[in-house]
């Protein structure tokens, strides 16, 4: 196999296979399903996706640290969103190809 793609250094993989692990939770997956759509709290998220807001703000503050998602307050409310067009396209590859393998 001969691609051209830049190999990647150590260090990258491991910043990879941990973004990996972090979007690699169902629950997780569901809060990633609400953030296509925009930003949201945690209350609307945890009504959204049936979680506890508690479990919520945890799978939250895992997303946050792995720079899968942006936190921003407004007024007393923090919302959540995708940190960037890489993640909601990581999402959207991966749903594709499960659903394609179906």
């Amino acid at each position: 196999m001969n691609n051209n793609l830049p190999r990647i250094t150590e260090k990258e993989r491991e910043n990879l296979a941990d973004l990996f692990k972090a979007m690699g939770e169902k629950s997780r997956i569901k809060i990633l399903e609400v953030l296509i759509d925009g930003d949201s709290c945690v209350k609307e998220i945890s009504e959204l996706t049936g979680l506890s807001q508690s479990l919520v703000s945890h799978h939250m503050n895992i997303l946050k640290n792995a720079r899968v998602v942006l936190q921003k307050r407004r007024g007393k409310n923090v919302y959540y969103e995708l940190e960037d067009e890489h993640v909601r396209n990581l999402y959207l590859q991966g749903r594709d190809h499960i659903l394609h393998l179906e």
